[in-house]
Parts: structure tokens; sequence; C-alpha cells
């Protein structure tokens, strides 16, 4: 009995008696925390997704309440959106008349105005209640939703599933919970007895070799394999001896690591002495500069850019940081350059960083390209309105055909400005991603179809067939069907513009992957080669003039739609010989 007692009074058995009692509190509570919260957010995720689907049936019941009771167009909509959702889906009247019901006779069942989730949807717009359901014998949960029509509540959608699934997983889950936990115990505690066990004998050890050290055994180590704190100590009792041996051998690393971090890095960096003398150049500001920079050669002998030896100078004369841009010609590039003085060095050291800004710089360009090219989209119809007005002040107003004339000019430049500035809104919120696809599962040859049913008028004033090789076989896509019937009418549309009377333009879809690709041809007059990488900018036009009547926007948009989806779009044209735009939509999972 008092070997037993001495036994428990060890270190070793007081840590891991804790840490049993502590566990056992912990996975206690933690155990019941998360049956009660697994169970709540069950619960509330189910009825969450009960109101998404009612409201989904409200939406596409909205308008069509105004039949009797057990209309049978009605009745296939609740069955049809029950299977959907894999939950019974009741339509209800205001007043309570059950209209149409997805697993009962709606003429049967009794008037619904007194249950609780209808009387809640029509006051506040959200109803849920859990109750025996008369009619099926079971217990469900039923959520119900408002019917609006043209802002007026005209019903109520309600979605209800049994709940005896719900509970026998909640079952389900509260034992697989406890098991696991009860495991997670018996594993804990074995292993903090053996944590106890081990950290004891890791301490013993350290202790045998302090003294030893303490005697003026310097060269000994503690021979502990530990993860915890006793193997740390021991760690750092084995490195105090060795720490005047690795200081050197630390020194080399850490000029390694530096090595390694100049030569990886994409700013130029370059050290020189007060002469101007190269210390230190890294690979990239050789490729900046576009030249060998070997340590010990002045710069100035090796590079004749004045600016940078400028700077050079007045950092090194001033000791303050200067910096600035050089423009190197030779190369095309563009370069910010700082120049910073070196803190305590004797040899006047200088540190220069050269940062490639080319990117930057065309950039900016492209920015002063676009802002002419919307100046001078704009300007033409301006300019045009401005003749007309001045012709009309000038006398023509009172010629009643000449004035219907300008007016009618004035109009179709005023909708060509209205287009040009709806494209580049467009654009321009499609770049910064404030309009974001609302996608939906389509069927592709329905969505072509409605594309070429918009442009078929058209291409027949041109005497163009259009023709559709889609087969209903395929695979829906997941995408915003307005968006892409846009993408799909601005490529038929160009097509149209640019093939001669009695050509053929062609629809085809097949699968690529885990996206399918639509393509768009024509026998038209084609794209030169050189167009071809700039086609999809924006004010890109092919042809010279600029008096076409499109806005140059339009393939730019339908780009940005095509990648807001997750897709690509490319072209393939030859000169003479028709063109073929493609682009990607996912596939429908």
């Amino acid at each position: 009995m008092a070997e037993l007692r001495a036994i428990f009074h060890t270190q070793a058995w007081r840590i891991a008696l804790s840490y049993i009692a502590l566990i056992l509190v912990t996975m206690g509570l933690v155990s019941a925390y998360l049956v009660t919260q697994v169970r709540d957010n069950y619960l509330t995720d189910l009825r969450t997704q009960l109101d998404i689907d009612a409201r989904m049936v409200a939406r596409e019941v909205s308008g069509h309440l105004d039949v009797p009771p057990g209309d049978r167009g009605l009745e296939e909509l609740a069955k049809e959106m029950a299977a959907l959702f894999g939950a019974r889906v009741t339509f209800i009247r205001v007043d309570g008349t059950i209209l149409a019901d997805s697993n009962d006779d709606p003429l049967a069942m009794e008037n619904h105005s007194t249950r609780p989730e209808i009387r809640d949807a029509i006051s506040g717009g959200f109803g849920a209640s859990t109750r025996l359901s008369a009619t099926l014998g079971e217990e469900m949960m039923y959520v119900a939703v408002p019917i609006m029509t043209n802002t007026q509540i005209t019903g109520v959608a309600r979605v209800a599933l049994p709940t005896g699934k719900t509970q026998a997983a909640l079952s389900r889950m509260r034992a697989t919970v406890l098991l696991a936990a009860g495991t997670i115990t018996l594993l804990a505690a074995v292993l903090a007895t053996f944590i106890a066990r081990r950290t004891t004998r890791a301490i013993r050890e350290v202790t045998r070799s302090a003294r030893r050290l303490a005697a003026g055994e310097l060269d000994r180590k503690a021979e502990v394999d530990s993860p915890d704190e006793a193997g740390e100590l021991a760690r750092a009792f084995n490195d105090m001896a060795q720490s005047l041996r690795e200081m050197v051998s630390n020194l080399g690393s850490e000029r390694d690591k530096l090595s390694a971090v100049l030569s990886t890095m994409s700013e130029g960096v370059i050290m020189t002495d007060g002469d101007g003398t190269v210390a230190l150049a890294n690979p990239a500001a050789e490729q900046l500069l576009g030249r060998p920079l070997p340590i010990g050669q002045r710069l100035i002998e090796l590079d004749r850019e004045f600016e940078l030896h400028g700077l050079l100078r007045e950092c090194s004369r001033t000791g303050h940081p200067q910096g600035g841009e050089i423009d190197l010609l030779r190369s095309r590039r563009y370069l910010a350059v700082t120049a910073t003085p070196m803190a305590s060095n004797a040899a006047n050291r200088i540190l220069l960083v050269l940062h490639d800004i080319t990117g930057m710089r065309r950039l900016e360009k492209t920015r002063r390209e676009f802002v002419a090219n919307v100046s001078h989209e704009l300007r033409t119809p301006l300019t045009s309105i401005k003749a007309a007005v001045d012709t009309l002040e000038e006398g023509a107003l009172e010629d009643h055909d000449a004035s219907r004339d300008f007016l009618r000019r004035i109009n179709s430049e005023v909708d060509r400005m209205a287009r040009l500035v709806a494209d580049l809104l467009e654009l321009s919120r499609l770049e910064s991603g404030q309009v974001a696809p609302s996608p939906s599962i389509v069927p592709v040859d329905t969505l072509v179809a409605e594309a070429v049913q918009r442009l078929s008028s058209k291409a027949e004033a041109k005497q163009l067939m259009i023709s559709m090789q889609i087969s209903s076989e395929l695979p829906a896509v997941f995408a915003d069907k307005d968006m892409v019937l846009q993408v799909l009418s601005n490529l038929l549309d160009n097509a149209i513009k640019f093939s001669a009377p009695g050509g053929r333009i062609t629809a085809t879809a097949q699968p690529a992957g885990d996206k399918l690709a639509l393509t768009v041809s024509d026998m038209g007059a084609g794209i030169a080669s050189e167009h071809l990488p700039h086609i999809f900018e924006r004010f890109y036009k092919v042809e010279k003039s600029r008096a076409g009547g499109g806005t140059g926007l339009g393939l730019a948009i339908a780009k940005h739609i095509v990648m807001a989806h997750g897709g690509e779009i490319a072209v393939q044209s030859e000169e003479g010989h028709g063109s073929s735009f493609t682009f990607t939509l996912p596939i429908a999972e």
C-alpha cells in the first residue's frame, strides 16, 4: 500500500492523473456542446434550405394562381417542383383554399388559413412550423412564403419534409460524436501517461548532464530525444557547448541565403563604392541594363546611362537617398532607380535598386489611347449633331422634308452615343467585377436557337442563311442565359455584317473536357493575321475607317463575359476565307 501511494505521488503520475481528469471533463463538455450545436445547425440549415426552395417555388407559380382548386396544370407544376426538391409542395390561396398539392387531392384537404406557417407567411413574409401532418400521419417541418403578383400577396407556397429522417440522422450523429469522444478520451489518457513518464525521464537525464558539466566535462551532451519542453531544455543545453563552433558556419549560411535572395529577385540590385566601383550586382540588374557587371570595375565604364550616374553622384554628394526614372532606349525599357547610402560604412558604399516600370508605362499609354478613342468616338457624332443643328438654325427648319431628315440624323447620332456609353459602362462593370453572372442550367440548343431567332430577320434581309449544327443530346451549360445570349448575338451580328449576300453562317457546339465549346463560323471577308492578336481589344476595328456603325466594344464585352464564366474565347480566321469565333462555358453537373 505504501509502495502504491509512493508511485501515485511521483511527478509522472501527478501529471498523468491531472491530464486524465482534465480530458474527461473537457471531452464531456465538448461532446455535449457539439451534439447540441450540430443538431441546431442541422435543423437551421434544413429550415434555410426549405426557405430557399419555397421562394423558388413562389417565383415559379407567381401569376398562375387564378385557377380553381385541383387545376391539372398547377398540380403538375407542384409535382415537378416536389420531385426537383425532394419535398412536399403545396399552393394555397390567401383565404386558405388549397389549389394544388404534390402528395394529396386538394379538394379533399381542409382550409389551411389557420395553419401557423400560413398566417406567419402572409403577415410577416415567412412562416415555419413542425407538427404532425393530418394528411400524411407523420411529423413534418413546414416552411411557407408568400406568392407575390404585382406587389400583392395572392397566395402562399409551402414546402415540407418529414422529420423522421432528420431525427434518425441526428441520432446517428449523436452516437458517432459520443463514440468519437470516448475513443479520443481513452487514447488521450494513454498518451498522457506515456508523455508524463517520458517527460520525467528527460528531466532526470538533463539533471545528470548538468551536474557533469558543472564538474568540468564541457563535451558532455544530454542524450534526450523528446519533443516537449524537457527535450527543448536538453537541446538548448547541447547547443550551448556548440554555439562558438557553429557561429562561423551560420555566417556562411546567412551569406548563402542573401545570395539566393539577390539571385531570385526581379528587382536589380547594385552596390558600389564611393568612386562608383561595382562591389555587388545581382543577375536581375545585369538583365535590366542589358550587360554584365563584373565586380571591381567602375559602373560608368560598363554602362553609359548618364541619368543613372547622375543619381549615383548626387547620392554620394548629399548623403541622402535619391530617386528617379531612366529610359533605356536600346532595350526600350523604363526603370525606376533608387540610390541609397549605406549607413555606417567606411567605404561610402551606395545601394542602387532598379525596378522595371515598363509595364506601368505601357498601361499609362493604353489609358491615354483609351481616352483618345473615347473622345474620338464621341466627337464624331457630336460633330454631326452640331452640323445638323447649325443647318436647322440657318433656315433648314422651315423646309419640312429637310428638317425631318436632319432630325433623323440627330436621333441616329444620339442613339450611337447612347450605345457607346452603355457599352462603356457595361465593359467597366465587367472589368471591375461589379457585374457577376447569375448562372443556371441552360440547354445549349435552345440557347443558340434563341440567339439565331433574334437575328434571323437581319440575316434574311442580307440573303444569308444561318444553320445550327447542335445536337439536343449535348449536356446543358451552367451559365447566365442573358449574358451568353449577348455573346452569341454579338458574334452572329458580326458574322452577318461581314458576310457577302448569299453566304452561310454556322453555329456549332461540342464538348471540350469539362466545358462546352460553342463556335460561330462565317464565309465572309476574314481577318488579316496582323489584326488577330488585337481583335478583342477595346475600340479595335479591323477596317481602317472608324465610320462603321459599331462601337468597337462588342468583342471586348464578349471576352469579359466569357472570362467571368471561367471560359475562354478565341478566333481563327484567314483573310478572304471567313472567320470562326469559339468560346467555352462550364458544363452543368
